[in-house]
């Protein structure tokens, strides 16, 4: 209604919205962008062996950007370059979420994670998700969860829900054989469904060897409580910053 009360959240995009040379005109452009782009690309250089600014530097297609340990670390420095690049514009958010990776820039932002255990966060994670790929594939399907749900409940656990995206749009993920069937069946129905584009069965039981590693590389992670609400897309509710360990 007219003159009621704006408020703002930032919704931080997960791994798959990339594209090649995605930050490279900021970068040249806006100051305050480039200010946050490179803390964050130092901060990362800290934990990884690369530097994400000197990706950006190179040729835009030169980037293996289905590689997620490289994929994560860059969305995320363009994500911290973004939050800077809105607050020179004196916009800053009133609550912020994320959808998979993007919860780490949603956490830096809302203050529970500072750079440093954003960045360690950033690297640790996508290495050990490394160590899955090829095990497996996703898909994106335009049905409900209970629909999807009653159809890959036939299929043993080799394809799972990865998340629900709206009220009509799910993700799949699972044994690429049998997700490759389904969704070709589901399009002979006339089904909004098609294969994504990455090697990797995120939001699924193949990320349980990345379980272990990852705990133990993030066992001294201390966050803190969030400046601003954090809402979590693991359980779909406010979350404590605190509890981010």
């Amino acid at each position: 209604a007219l003159g009621a009360e704006v408020h703002t959240a930032f919704v931080f995009s997960g791994n798959g919205a990339q594209w090649a040379g995605m930050g490279q005109r900021l970068l040249a452009e806006d100051p305050a962008f480039a200010a946050g782009a490179r803390r964050a690309s130092e901060a990362i250089a800290a934990f990884a062996s690369w530097s994400p600014l000197d990706l950006f530097a190179g040729p835009a297609d030169a980037v293996d950007l289905e590689r997620t340990e490289f994929a994560q670390p860059l969305l995320f420095t363009v994500q911290a370059g973004l939050i800077e690049a809105f607050a020179s514009r004196g916009i800053a958010p009133d609550a912020t979420v994320g959808h998979s990776v993007g919860e780490i820039a949603a956490a830096y932002a809302a203050g529970a994670l500072d750079l440093e255990q954003a960045a360690k966060v950033i690297v640790r994670r996508s290495e050990a998700q490394a160590m899955t790929r090829g095990h497996g594939r996703m898909a994106a399907v335009a049905m409900d969860a209970a629909a999807i749900g009653a159809r890959i409940q036939r299929l043993g656990g080799r394809v799972e829900l990865a998340a629900i995206n709206s009220p009509n749009a799910v993700t799949l993920a699972g044994a690429a054989e049998p997700l490759a069937a389904l969704v070709q069946a589901l399009a002979s129905e006339g089904v909004d469904a098609r294969m994504l584009d990455l090697d990797y069965a995120f939001h699924s039981r193949a990320m349980e060897p990345a379980r272990a590693p990852l705990a133990a590389s993030l066992s001294g992670l201390a966050p803190q409580a969030t400046a601003i609400p954090f809402f979590s897309c693991v359980h779909g509710g406010l979350a404590d910053g605190e509890t981010l360990d």
